[in-house]
């Protein structure tokens, strides 16, 4: 496992995407938590090849179909995130994707033209190919998606996507599974399981820090008409027996993955206890702190990082609402505080009749006040008889489109970042 001590800010994070593992999802909310210069476009290894380590260390996330060797080898400093899901949900996923060609993402396209001539064979053979004569291929390529997969790329045995496949023996392994459990536990910082979707994004923020996420439903990527999301596929008795008996060990994955789920939460619920008990211990914050929305703990809502003709960084609210700003500051009991959120500009003058803070869930009234080169909204608040160490702004707003086009963005106001200063007692309020 990666040292956890650096902070999401600065950590570099892997992604291990095992197909059909709602990864298209996760991968969305990976993306929405980092500006789009720190994300790597690369999603197979074959493109890593040219790029020298300094290119590599611009990116904070890295995710795609890799194999288990690929993502220990090459980021071996890096968090390394994993997603699980029941095989005969998986196996089925896998193989509609394959039969319905549509659904695979042209950039994918771009990968598949590109694989050995036998990999597009087996393409057009499977668009015609039903679920049963599927699972019960003989195929190398369609015997590798069936057949315990996850346990496979769980080990140094799986291989990178479009490459030959190994001939692997349909019985159960015992040592290959345990090495794959191992792994599991070991190596990857952050484990989820499919079928516990939010249950894991609770998990991953509070491991790495983020505010949990709440209505993730506008990042769903399921592109499959077939299957309603509330429900199971619908397969004949003895194709859903032939695929359990070819992925009994990732069945056993599976379970294992489920419980290491479970414990980690229980395990960091235990942490936050102590943490609770000893947190009016920590420093204070010093009498006035500044903080560059880059170098929040954690932003929502907004659209990418941009900079102005004076070098000033910010981004625009508008992606989502409420756009959200968390920061660290611990405070003393009952201290009077003053947010200044610093505004480089609103889409249009009439943004600002709209909108409304909360800072750490409770409604703020707040002043704008004009300065040089920004607006600031400073609204003084106090904090409440626990002393929070991580703190919230939420900026509510409506929004108006950039431009005319149907791709434009729907825009805010464009924010910098907050600055936190503690009032004396005798300070008048804004």
């Amino acid at each position: 496992m990666s040292s956890l001590s650096a902070s999401s800010s600065d950590m570099q994070f892997v992604y291990h995407h095992l197909p059909k593992t709602a990864g298209s999802t996760f991968r969305t909310i990976l993306h929405s938590l980092f500006s789009e210069d720190k994300v790597c476009p690369h999603e197979v290894e074959y493109l890593f090849e040219d790029m020298s380590d300094d290119e590599r260390g611009q990116y904070q996330l890295f995710a795609g179909h890799f194999s288990y060797s690929f993502v220990v080898e090459q980021f071996p400093d890096a968090a390394k995130l994993v997603f699980l899901r029941h095989p005969v949900a998986r196996v089925v996923s896998q193989y509609y994707n394959f039969h319905d060609s549509y659904r695979i993402p042209e950039h994918w396209m771009v990968h598949h033209r590109a694989a050995p001539p036998e990999f597009q064979e087996f393409m057009k053979w499977a668009e015609n190919a039903s679920l049963d004569e599927f699972v019960r291929s003989d195929n190398p390529y369609a015997v590798q998606i069936y057949q315990n997969y996850q346990t496979v790329f769980l080990t140094d045995q799986s291989i990178p996507p479009f490459f030959d496949p190994p001939e692997f023996s349909s019985e159960f392994d015992q040592a290959l599974l345990d090495k794959a459990k191992g792994n599991l536990e070991t190596v990857f910082d952050f484990v989820g399981i499919q079928e516990d979707f939010r249950f894991s994004l609770n998990l991953f923020c509070a491991t790495f820090g983020y505010r949990p996420i709440g209505d993730f439903r506008p990042m769903i990527r399921n592109l499959n008409p077939r299957k309603d999301a509330r429900k199971a596929y619908d397969v004949k008795p003895e194709t859903m027996r032939r695929i359990l008996d070819c992925n009994r060990m990732d069945v056993e994955l599976w379970e294992y993955g489920r419980d290491l789920l479970h414990a980690r939460v229980g395990n960091i619920f235990s942490s936050r206890l102590e943490l609770d008990a000893s947190v009016r211990e920590m420093p204070i914050v010093p009498d006035s702190q500044y903080f560059p929305l880059r170098e929040c703990r954690d932003r929502k809502g907004f659209y990418w990082t941009e900079q102005n003709p004076q070098g000033v960084e910010y981004a625009w609210t508008g992606y989502e609402s409420p756009a959200l700003i968390e920061f660290d500051s611990p405070f003393p009991e009952g201290s009077r505080v003053r947010i200044e959120l610093h505004v480089l500009d609103f889409i249009s003058p009439g943004i600002i009749q709209t909108l409304r803070l909360e800072i750490d869930g409770d409604p703020v009234d707040f002043k704008l006040v004009q300065r040089e080169e920004e607006h600031a909204l400073v609204a003084d608040t106090r904090i409440g008889f626990f002393p929070r160490c991580v703190h919230t702004i939420k900026i509510f707003s409506a929004t108006r489109k950039e431009g005319e086009s149907g791709n434009s963005r729907e825009l805010g106001c464009a924010v910098a970042g907050v600055t936190v200063s503690v009032l004396s007692p005798s300070e008048p309020d804004r």
